[in-house]
C-alpha cells in the first residue's frame, strides 16, 4: 500500500517543468503495491462532460498505471483537453482508484474476486467454467470504445470489430450498441487462481463472468456523470451463498489527506467532501465526489418488479445496499476474512460496528447530513477508502445479476453546497437508462448472432434475440440439461434482421416445465449456436 498518492508531486513537478522549460516526464511515477498488469488494457479512458476517467478490462477504474499522461491517477475534474493534462494545466483529480468486489460462500468458505488498486480478474469471458490462459495478451479481450458519431455511417475500428460474440450489447438490428456519447464495453474473469494476490482476497476464484459498459453523455443535465453497470454471470459450477457485490473506491479529493465521506443508505450513496473550504488542489471551493446504486442485484418478491439491465422482471426487486463501510487508507482489509466482515456490515475483527449516536449496531458507517450538521458524521479528515456492499443473495451456476452504478462531482460555492449539488446530480434521473433507448443504425446486422436471453433467470417468461444477416430457414428449441428437446419455439423461414422469439416456459405438450436449466438452440443457414438459461418458478 502506498504511503502517500503520487499525484501531488506529479502535479508540482509538471508546473515546475512548465516553468523551467523542460520537457516533461512521460513516465509515471512509482507504482504502487500490486500494480502490475500493464500487459493488460490500462490505457482506455472515457472523456466526456468534464470527466475523464480511466477503464480497464480487468475491473479497476480511475487509476493510470500505464502512465499515460505521466501520473499515476487516472480521473480528472473538471477535465478540459489531454494536451492540458499532458502539459500539467489540467492536473485536479477527485478519485484515485475504483472498483467491484463480488464475494460470497461456496461450501462454506470465503470466495472473493476484488478490484481496486490492482485486480485479482482476468481479461477476456470463460468457457467450460474456465479462463483463457492467453486472456492477458489475446487482443480481442480489450476495452472496445463507441462514439456517437462514429457509428455505421462512420464507424471506428471497434464498431466494425464489435465482440459480439464475447456478450458485447447490440441494438435491434444487431449492432454495437451505444449509450451516451461514448460508451466503453470489456468482460472479465476471476477464475485464474493465480491472480488472486490482493491481501484481503487470496482466496479461490468465485467462478464469475463480468461484463462491464461504462458510458457518459454530453447532453443537458448529464455534466459530471459516468455510469457504470456490471453484469455478472456464475460461470461455474458452485453455489454462491450469501453473494454480495460491493463497489470499492478511494476517492482523492484534491489533496487527499483532508477528506472527509458519508453515506446515505435510504438513497443508496456513499459520498466523499472537503473537510475545510481551503483544499491543497481545489482552492476555496472544493467539489464533493459521489456513487449512487441506482439498481441492484435481483432477488425474488412476489408482488414486486424489478429492472435486469433495461428490463423490467415481475416477482422480483432490485436489493438496496446492504452495508457502508470506510477506512483510512493503509488499514485495507487483511485478509479475505476481514473483507468478508466488511462486506457484512462488520468491523474487519467481525463485531458490530456501534452507531455513536444512537448507541446501536449499524452496517452502515457515518449516516449523518454534513449540511445540516445532524447524526453520525465523520470528524477524522483523512485518506480513506469507502466501500458499499449490496446483497445479500444465492447466486445459483448459469445466473446472472446486473448492477448499476453513477459516479459524480459536485461543485458549488463551497464544500457544503458542493455536497448539496453532488445530492441533486446524484438524484437526477437525466441519462439513466429506462427503456430500450439504444441508438439504431439504418442497417441489416453484419453476421448471425445468438444472443443472451433476458431476464436470466426468468421466470414466467424470457426473450430470445438472434441477428440473421440474409434471409434463412430457422430453428429455435429448447433442451433440459439432459439433453433432451423440450418446445421448438420457431421452424420457418425468416427474412435478415435481428428477431425476438418468447418462450414462456412450456414444452411441447403447452404444459409447464419445472425449475431449472435449460439451454435455447438456434440453427439457420449461417450456422448453429446456443445458450443456456434458468428458470425459476
Amino acid at each position: 500500500m502506498r504511503s502517500a498518492k503520487t499525484f501531488l508531486f506529479a502535479g508540482i513537478l509538471a508546473i515546475l517543468l512548465i516553468q523551467t522549460g523542460a520537457p516533461r516526464p512521460q513516465q509515471p511515477e512509482a507504482a504502487t503495491a500490486g500494480d502490475t498488469q500493464t500487459d493488460t488494457d490500462v490505457t482506455t479512458y472515457i472523456a466526456a462532460n468534464n470527466l475523464l476517467m480511466f477503464v480497464t478490462n480487468t475491473g479497476f477504474l480511475a487509476k493510470d498505471v500505464a502512465g499515460v499522461f505521466g501520473y499515476d491517477i487516472g480521473f480528472f475534474y473538471p477535465f478540459t483537453t489531454v494536451d492540458d493534462i499532458t502539459m500539467g494545466v489540467n492536473t485536479t483529480s477527485a478519485l484515485y482508484a475504483a472498483g467491484i468486489w463480488v464475494g460470497g460462500l461456496v461450501n462454506d468458505s470465503i470466495r472473493i474476486g476484488m478490484a481496486q488498486y490492482s485486480s485479482e480478474f482476468w481479461p477476456g469471458p470463460m468457457s467450460g467454467g474456465s479462463f483463457d490462459p492467453n486472456g492477458d495478451t489475446e487482443p480481442t479481450y480489450r476495452v472496445y470504445k463507441l462514439h456517437s458519431d462514429s457509428l455505421a455511417g462512420n464507424p471506428n475500428s471497434d464498431y466494425t470489430n464489435w465482440p459480439t460474440a464475447q456478450g458485447a450489447p447490440v441494438d435491434g438490428l444487431g449492432h454495437p450498441a451505444i449509450r451516451g456519447d461514448q460508451l466503453l464495453w470489456s468482460v472479465f474473469n476471476d477464475a485464474n487462481p493465480a491472480t488472486h494476490t490482493i491481501l484481503g482476497g487470496k482466496t479461490d476464484p468465485v467462478g464469475v463472468e463480468i461484463q462491464q459498459m461504462v458510458w457518459a453523455s454530453d447532453d443537458p443535465g448529464q455534466e459530471n456523470v459516468i455510469f457504470v453497470q456490471y453484469t455478472i454471470f456464475n460461470r461455474s459450477s458452485n453455489i454462491v451463498d450469501s453473494c454480495f457485490v460491493t463497489f470499492w473506491m478511494d476517492p482523492d479529493l484534491g489533496w487527499a489527506e483532508d477528506d472527509l465521506v458519508g453515506c446515505d443508505s435510504a438513497d443508496n450513496i456513499i459520498f466523499c467532501y472537503n473537510a475545510d473550504n481551503d483544499d491543497g488542489q481545489y482552492g476555496t471551493t472544493p467539489p464533493a465526489i459521489g456513487v449512487r446504486m441506482i439498481r441492484g442485484p435481483l432477488l425474488p418478491s412476489t408482488g414486486d418488479t424489478a429492472v435486469f439491465d433495461r428490463t423490467t422482471v415481475p416477482d422480483y426487486k432490485n436489493l438496496d445496499f446492504f452495508s457502508v463501510a470506510a477506512y483510512p487508507t493503509g488499514a485495507d482489509p487483511a485478509d479475505s476474512l476481514e473483507s468478508w466482515n466488511v462486506m457484512r456490515g462488520l468491523d474487519v475483527s467481525g463485531a458490530a460496528i456501534i452507531n455513536p449516536i444512537s448507541t446501536q449496531p449499524s452496517r452502515f458507517e457515518f449516516t449523518g447530513d454534513p449540511v445540516s450538521a445532524t447524526g453520525w458524521l465523520d470528524s477524522s479528515p483523512a485518506d480513506r477508502a469507502i466501500i458499499a456492499t449490496a446483497g445479500p443473495f444465492t447466486f445459483n451456476p448459469g445466473d446472472s445479476q446486473c448492477v448499476l452504478y453513477k459516479i459524480a462531482v459536485g461543485q458549488a460555492g463551497d464544500r457544503l453546497s458542493s455536497l448539496t449539488n453532488l445530492r441533486s446530480v446524484l438524484l437526477s434521473e437525466a441519462g439513466s437508462p429506462t427503456g430500450l433507448d439504444d441508438r439504431y443504425d439504418n442497417e441489416l446486422p453484419r453476421s448471425f448472432a445468438l444472443m443472451q436471453n433476458y431476464p436470466n433467470p426468468f421466470n414466467p417468461e424470457t426473450i430470445i434475440r438472434y441477428s440473421l444477416p440474409t434471409a434463412s430457414t430457422v430453428t429455435i428449441t429448447i433442451h433440459n440439461i439432459l439433453g433432451r428437446q423440450v418446445a421448438t419455439l420457431i421452424d420457418s423461414y425468416q427474412s435478415a434482421g435481428t428477431h425476438d422469439v418468447v418462450w414462456n416456459g412450456t414444452n411441447l405438450y403447452g404444459e409447464q416445465v419445472a425449475s431449472g436449466v435449460y439451454f435455447y438452440r438456434l440453427k439457420t443457414e449461417q450456422g448453429v449456436d446456443s445458450r443456456k438459461m434458468i428458470l425459476l418458478r
